[in-house]
C-alpha cells in the first residue's frame, strides 16, 4: 500500500498563486548593486579593490566581497601597530550611511552583524530541524502503522474466502532530501561563521589578523563609511554603492 498526500482545493491554488507570483517577479529586471572604495588610493587583489585607513595605533584594510541576500560581505584586515595587545571585537564595528563622501551628516548607523550571535541561531535551527524531523517521522509512523492495520483489516474483511494467499504491505518511507539539505546549508553556513568571519580576538603587537565582516544589507543607500573601532582607536573608510540596469 503506498501512502500518499492529496492536496486541497484552496492549497493548490495557493500554490499556483505563488508560482505564477515567482514568474512575475522572474520576469522584471532588478538592478545590480556593486559596492566601491571611494579612494584613490586602492590596492586591488583579484578584482577586489582595497582601502587602507590607519591611527597611530592600528592600520585597517577593507574591501567589499560580495552580497547575499540579507547582509554586504567585506573583507577586513586589522593590524596592531602598538607594543601592547589589543582586543579586535568585530561587533563594535558598524557603518554610517552619509549623504555624499564630503557631506558627512549621518542619516543612520547600523552595526555589524556579531558572529557569535549568529552561530549561536545556527545552533538553536539546526536543533529545531532536528527536533521537527523527529516529530514528523513519529507521526509519519504513526500514520503508515493505522493505515497499513485498516488496508489489512480491509484485505481480510473482502478476501474471507482467499486464506490461502500471503498479503504483502509496503509503505513508502517520507524523503528525507529536503531535511538533509536544510541541514547541509546549516553546517555550511555554521562552518562559514565559525572560520572565515573576525570574531573576538587578541591581537598580539605588530601582528596581523583577517576575515569577514557581515553587514546588514541597505540596497537604497549610495555612500558607507565603514567603520572600525579597535580598543580606544577608531578608523574609517567610505564605499560607494551603485544600481546597473541591464
Amino acid at each position: 500500500v503506498e501512502l500518499k498526500m492529496y492536496l486541497g482545493i484552496g492549497v493548490k491554488k495557493i500554490v499556483w498563486m505563488l508560482g505564477l507570483g515567482l514568474v512575475l517577479v522572474g520576469c522584471s529586471a532588478h538592478p545590480v548593486l556593486r559596492m566601491s572604495p571611494v579612494s584613490d588610493d586602492k590596492t586591488w587583489v583579484y578584482g577586489t579593490a582595497y582601502v587602507t585607513s590607519s591611527s597611530d595605533s592600528v592600520e585597517v584594510r577593507a574591501g567589499f566581497v560580495d552580497y547575499t541576500a540579507d547582509e554586504m560581505m567585506f573583507d577586513v584586515e586589522v593590524v596592531n601597530y602598538t607594543s601592547d595587545e589589543i582586543v579586535v571585537t568585530p561587533e563594535r564595528f558598524y557603518y554610517r550611511v552619509l549623504n555624499s563622501p564630503s557631506d558627512k551628516t549621518v542619516e543612520r548607523s547600523v552595526a555589524a552583524i556579531d558572529p557569535e550571535e549568529r552561530l549561536m541561531e545556527i545552533g538553536h535551527a539546526e536543533k529545531a530541524e532536528e527536533a521537527f524531523q523527529k516529530t514528523a517521522d513519529v507521526i509519519g509512523t504513526t500514520v503508515a502503522v493505522a493505515s497499513v492495520l485498516n488496508t489489512v483489516h480491509d484485505i481480510v474483511k473482502d478476501d474471507d474466502d482467499d486464506h490461502g494467499d500471503n498479503v504483502v504491505v509496503v509503505v513508502n518511507p517520507a524523503p528525507e532530501g529536503e531535511y538533509v539539505h536544510k541541514l547541509e546549508r546549516l553546517s555550511y553556513s555554521r562552518d562559514m561563521w565559525a572560520n572565515e568571519t573576525i570574531r573576538k580576538t587578541s591581537l598580539k603587537p605588530f601582528n596581523a589578523m583577517d576575515g569577514h565582516v557581515f553587514f546588514p544589507i541597505d540596497k537604497e543607500a549610495r555612500y558607507f563609511e565603514l567603520v572600525f573601532p579597535v580598543e580606544d582607536a577608531i578608523v574609517s573608510v567610505i564605499f560607494e554603492q551603485s544600481k546597473h540596469k541591464q
